[in-house]
């Protein structure tokens, strides 16, 4: 038959405490035992976690400490009890022992010391004392003392309560430092410090470092007492007052008394030579030198030097040198409490120099030109380890750190002021600057003028000049025909000249000029042409003049006619003839045919037009006799008569100087003027110039000699 159980009907378990009944200390084992009837097993559970199987268990403290339950089980009949209320073990902490010192650390020397060691809960309690970190009592009960404090009684103290009943211990106290030192030592200063000479007063003052409130002091000059004098500081005079000086201190609370000082010894010196030294002679202009006066130590004087500077320092710093701080300088000191002076040091010798000067050379010299090589050399002849710096205008970036300073091909850009200075790691560092040097470019491209510039006749002399703009230093080449030949010429300035031209002179010309070595050459100057016309030319030059000349004359007697007509019918007032035109309708047999046109202006010195018309009686097309006539005239003439045996002097004399007459033609175009007049002609003015004779003549000794007609104009201006 089978049974069936509700939990109800299920045994229930029980925890026993067998011992030790609580509260529980650290150090306890606590044993427990399930209670339940007839079972075969018994789980024990902390904290609801399955622990052993008995039936007993013992839980040692303070690691095992919870809540712990138990339940049975029966084999035979497969059965577990219920499971048994919990039961906590827990652990009550250990009583404390708390320490106490009088006096509180740190004590001094000699000085009595009471440790109390008190547990305030449960009783029965014995006290040890322990020093550091020994397991052996220094000494046991409540108190400990110690009397005459040594420096042996430093250290760490703790105390423990022991009893025979639970707990057996109680917790160690926390540990107190005993700290013993000596008494406090008193220490004399002294203000100012020494050394003293005659006439100083010094303050002398009693410290001690410990505590602050010494309440009486005590002084000792010698080993005897100063009596009457507590003050912590007094003020003696020397030398009446010197001497080895000590002090302690009193006071009302721990300690009562200080160590003596050590003794200060006060005395006065005799008065002391300085020593006067100059950081470094020879300087260098703008350097900075510092002169010591050697006092020491250096307090409490002030400083006097024979240039009437005074500081408190014994230092004397020029902060930038010049030639005017050169010279003796010596010092002495006035002590500030006494205004006693010391004696005169010895005497220094100031040298200050001028730093040593960069010198800039410059190749070539004066104005370069576009794409020339210039160099600039920097040399600075005194000392060593010079590096350069080049600048350029008032720029403080260096454009170059070489002692040369080379420009390849010179630019616009490379216009400006240059200058340089050197540079060292010893003194001086630096040197003084070079003077500056102006670079200026010009164009390389010459310009070629030809004096004079119109045409030549054989025998003239004519100049060429090749301008630059550079006076020397260049050498001038001249071409003709091609500017790749080889130079015609080769001058040292820039002009060349030809005294007696030739035919075979004739030609364009070139200039160019080159200097240095390697030879630096311009670019060509444009091209020039000289136009020389040969003596055997001046025939038909004389038979123009002849023309000329008769035309001239036929203008004259035509214009005094005019004039005469013209006062005849408006009485005599002043007349000025405008332009009359005449053409003529006879044609002579040869090619063409002049008709004069005259214009005359009054006046003595007014100058004569005549117009000369020439006339084509050919019957060839108009376009091609003006293209013949354009080709084969000039535009303009000058007629030169060559006389047969001596020139011809307008006032009979025969020193070449008196005015001669000349004639100036040029050729005009005129448009026709209507259908019935004639076609396109041809005009000549005719410009009577004076000029002297002298300016043409040239010496008797040459075969080909030129003279102008001297030809008097046969009108005046009627003024009467």
């Amino acid at each position: 038959m089978q049974l069936s159980f509700t939990s109800s009907d299920l045994p229930v378990a029980t925890v026993a405490v067998v011992s030790p009944q609580p509260p529980y200390y650290a150090g306890d084992k606590v044993t427990l035992r399930c209670d339940i009837a007839e079972h075969t097993y018994y789980y024990w559970y902390k904290d609801n976690l399955f622990k052993e199987n008995k039936k007993t268990l013992t839980i040692p403290l303070p690691d095992h400490a919870g809540q712990y339950t138990c339940e049975g089980y029966r084999s035979d009949r497969k059965l577990y009890s219920q499971r048994s209320a919990p039961v906590s073990i827990s652990v009550t902490d250990l009583p404390t022992a708390k320490v106490t010192a009088e006096p509180q650390s740190p004590v001094f020397t000699g000085e009595t010391v009471t440790l109390k060691c008190v547990i305030e809960s449960l009783s029965g309690w014995t006290y040890k004392w322990y020093k550091a970190s020994s397991t052996t009592p220094v000494s046991e009960g409540n108190t400990f003392t110690i009397r005459g404090a040594a420096e042996s009684h430093k250290g760490q103290y703790w105390c423990q309560g022991e009893r025979r009943d639970r707990p057996t211990s109680s917790q160690p106290s926390r540990r107190i430092t005993i700290d013993v030192k000596a008494l406090p030592t008193a220490t004399v200063t002294e203000s100012p410090e020494g050394p003293y000479y005659p006439g100083d007063k010094v303050t002398l003052r009693c410290d001690i470092a410990e505590h602050t409130d010494w309440n009486w002091y005590y002084w000792y000059r010698d080993g005897n007492s100063i009596t009457n004098w507590g003050r912590q500081a007094i003020t003696i005079s020397l030398p009446d007052q010197a001497g080895q000086y000590t002090c302690e201190g009193s006071r009302r609370n721990r300690p009562k008394t200080s160590q003596r000082s050590t003794a200060a010894s006060i005395s006065a010196r005799s008065f002391p030579v300085p020593t006067l030294t100059v950081q470094r002679s020879p300087v260098f202009t703008g350097e900075t030198v510092t002169l010591t006066c050697g006092i020491q130590p250096s307090t409490g004087w002030s400083y006097r030097w024979n240039r009437h500077q005074s500081s408190k320092v014994n230092t004397y710093t020029i902060s930038e040198a010049t030639l005017s701080h050169q010279g003796e300088y010596k010092c002495y000191g006035v002590r500030d409490r006494s205004w006693k002076s010391s004696h005169y040091s010895n005497t220094v010798q100031l040298t200050v120099k001028a730093p040593p000067l960069a010198t800039l050379t410059v190749e070539p010299q004066g104005p370069v030109f576009t794409g020339e090589m210039v160099t600039l050399k920097c040399v600075i002849e005194s000392l060593s380890g010079w590096t350069y710096k080049w600048y350029k205008e008032s720029s403080t970036t260096p454009v170059s750190v070489e002692n040369t300073f080379t420009i390849t091909a010179a630019a616009e850009s490379h216009k400006g002021q240059y200058w340089c200075q050197g540079e060292r790691r010893d003194r001086p560092t630096s040197s003084q600057p070079s003077r500056r040097i102006t670079i200026d470019v010009k164009a390389s491209k010459p310009k070629l003028t030809l004096s004079p510039d119109h045409q030549l006749l054989t025998g003239d002399s004519v100049t060429l000049r090749c301008e630059l703009g550079v006076s020397s230093g260049l050498v001038f080449y001249w071409y003709r025909d091609k500017q790749i030949s080889d130079p015609v010429n080769q001058t040292d300035g820039d002009s060349y000249s030809i005294s007696s031209v030739k035919v075979s002179d004739g030609g364009r010309y070139w200039c160019r000029a080159g200097r240095g070595d390697p030879v630096f050459y311009t670019q060509y100057s444009d091209a020039a042409e000289i136009k020389v016309t040969d003596a055997g030319s001046s025939k038909l030059v004389v038979a123009v003049g002849v023309v000329i000349g008769l035309l001239f004359v036929f203008a004259l007697v035509i214009l005094m006619v005019l004039m005469y007509r013209s006062q005849k019918a408006k009485g005599s007032v002043s007349v000025t003839a405008n332009l009359v035109q005449q053409q003529s309708d006879s044609h002579s047999p040869t090619s063409q045919n002049r008709v004069l046109e005259l214009c005359a202006v009054a006046g003595a010195s007014d100058v004569l037009y005549a117009e000369i018309e020439l006339k084509d009686t050919d019957k060839e097309d108009k376009k091609k006799k003006e293209a013949k006539r354009s080709a084969t005239l000039p535009h303009t003439l000058y007629s030169i008569l060559r006389p047969v045996k001596s020139p011809v002097v307008s006032d009979g004399g025969g020193d070449g100087s008196s005015d001669v007459t000349y004639a100036n033609v040029k050729s005009k175009k005129r448009k026709k003027q209507d259908s019935a007049g004639p076609s396109d002609v041809t005009y000549a003015d005719v410009q009577i110039k004076m000029k002297p004779l002298g300016s043409r003549a040239k010496p008797t000794n040459q075969p080909e000699e030129h003279l102008y007609s001297a030809v008097k104009p046969g009108c005046s201006s009627n003024k009467e």
